[in-house]
């Protein structure tokens, strides 16, 4: 139930995290986009896990806003 909650979130433009899930030492920020066609991309960001806590929620907006930008550009093109 968990993983079903976390995708419909991850849709309605939420940031995906992974916390050590691909690799150790290593977690990941990562966010989606559709060109006009509707194929979807992703973007993922990878963070080494000293630091991820610390620079985490400024990821997050950043990565947000670049999305939103890429998503706005595709569109007006």
């Amino acid at each position: 139930m968990r993983l079903k909650r976390e995708a419909k979130a991850i849709r309605k433009g939420h940031v995906a995290t992974a916390l050590e899930e691909h690799a150790l030492g290593i977690c990941a920020l990562g966010g989606s986009f559709k060109d006009t066609a509707g194929q979807i991309f992703s973007v993922s960001v990878p963070i080494p896990n000293v630091r991820f806590m610390h620079i985490r929620s400024t990821c997050e907006s950043l990565l947000k806003a670049h999305l939103q930008f890429i998503q706005q550009m595709i569109w007006i093109a």
